[in-house]
């Protein structure tokens, strides 16, 4: 029980330094899920992640040559979301990047916040 009590103070303490990071590779992934789920959905012929059974996954050849699309699906599903995390990592800016983390009505007017100005 200490260690998983240890475990979670250490864990908890470094996703909070690298909590910009996390949403990143969280964010990207997802998307690149989203993006080729969208594309196999209309392809055809690639694996289902919600329809499959155990025991029908475990009985498909992935060495044939009629599943090599099966492969390319998961490359692409990897590649995407690297390219997604660096796109983020290089071009957008979030919030928590900042220096001062608590304003975040930065460079804007006190009277326009209510949204009556």
């Amino acid at each position: 029980m200490g260690c998983a009590l240890l475990a979670a103070v250490g864990f908890g303490i470094l996703a909070n330094k690298y909590k910009s990071g996390i949403k990143r590779i969280g964010t990207a992934f997802i998307g690149a899920f989203i993006v080729i789920r969208g594309i196999a959905s209309y392809a055809g012929g690639f694996p289902s992640e919600f329809g499959e059974s155990k025991a029908a996954a475990a009985s498909i050849d992935y060495a044939s040559k009629e599943n090599i699309f099966v492969y390319a699906y998961f490359a692409g599903f990897i590649v995407l979301g690297i390219f997604g995390f660096w796109f983020q990592k290089k071009f957008l800016e979030l919030p928590e990047e900042d220096d001062d983390k608590y304003d975040e009505m930065k460079g804007e007017d006190e009277a326009k916040v209510c949204g009556c100005f």
